[in-house]
C-alpha cells in the first residue's frame, strides 16, 4: 500500500538518485549546510500554501488539480475531473479516496514521502541522508531515510530567486518515479479547516441504518 501512495506523488531527469547512496550522501559541504538551513527556514515560515499542480505518473499519464497545505500536518490534493482521486492529510492520517469505487485507503501521516512539508519542526540533517545539486537559479535536495533507504527518495526542487518550492520527485522502492510541478503558488492564503476534513466512506457505511 505504501508503494501506491509513493507512486501517486514521484522525473526521470533526476538520475543522480541511481548513484550508490554511500557515495552520493557521504559528506556535506558548508555551502550544502547553508542550503539545508535555507530550505528548513522557508518551509517553517509557511503557515498555508495553495497552488495548481501538474502530476506526471510513472506511466506518463498527466493529471492536474489544486494543492493545499496548512502546516503542520494538513494537506489536500484536489484532482481535476476526470480523475476520481482525492488525497487528504487530516493531521493524523493520509487518506487516498477513489470516488469511482467509493473506496478509501489510509496510512499514518508519517509514512507520506512529503512529511518534510508537514512537520512543525524540520531537522533535515538529523533525519535524512541528503544530496544538494545546483544548476543556474535552481536548488535540488534529495532526501533518503537512512533507517529505511530501500523505500526510495524524495527530491524537492526550488527556484532560488525568489526562493520557492516549485517541484518534487518521488522515486519509490521499485524505482518508479512521479513528478509534481506547482504553479500559481500563493503563500499564506486563507484556508478553511473543511479542506482537510475527510469524509471516509467506510465510516458512512458503518453508520448507515
Amino acid at each position: 500500500m505504501f508503494d501506491r501512495i509513493l507512486r501517486i506523488f514521484a522525473s526521470t531527469t533526476f538520475l543522480i538518485v541511481i548513484l550508490p547512496f554511500s557515495y552520493c550522501f557521504a559528506q556535506s559541504a558548508p555551502e550544502d549546510e547553508r542550503a539545508v538551513t535555507l530550505i528548513e527556514e522557508w518551509i517553517e515560515s509557511i503557515e498555508t500554501l495553495s497552488s495548481r499542480f501538474v502530476q506526471v505518473a510513472p506511466d506518463g499519464s498527466i493529471t492536474r488539480g489544486n494543492f493545499y497545505l496548512r502546516r503542520p500536518g494538513l494537506m489536500r490534493f484536489q484532482y481535476d475531473p476526470p480523475s476520481p482521486l482525492l488525497v487528504v492529510s487530516d493531521g493524523f492520517s493520509l487518506h487516498l479516496y477513489d470516488r469511482e469505487l467509493d473506496e478509501a485507503t489510509s496510512w499514518p501521516i508519517f509514512t507520506t514521502p512529503l512529511r518534510p512539508l508537514l512537520l512543525e519542526d524540520i531537522d533535515i540533517a538529523g533525519t535524512y541522508d541528503f544530496l544538494i545539486v545546483r544548476s543556474p537559479k535552481i536548488l535540488r535536495i534529495t532526501l533518503i531515510d537512512p533507517e529505511d533507504p530501500d523505500q526510495g527518495s524524495l527530491t524537492l526542487v526550488f527556484h532560488e530567486d525568489p526562493f520557492e518550492l516549485y517541484q518534487w520527485v518521488v522515486i519509490d522502492s521499485v524505482g518508479l518515479t512521479t513528478v509534481v510541478v506547482l504553479s500559481e503558488v500563493l503563500l499564506d492564503p486563507p484556508l478553511t479547516g473543511q479542506l482537510f476534513t475527510f469524509d471516509d466512506p467506510r465510516t458512512r457505511e458503518e453508520n448507515r441504518p
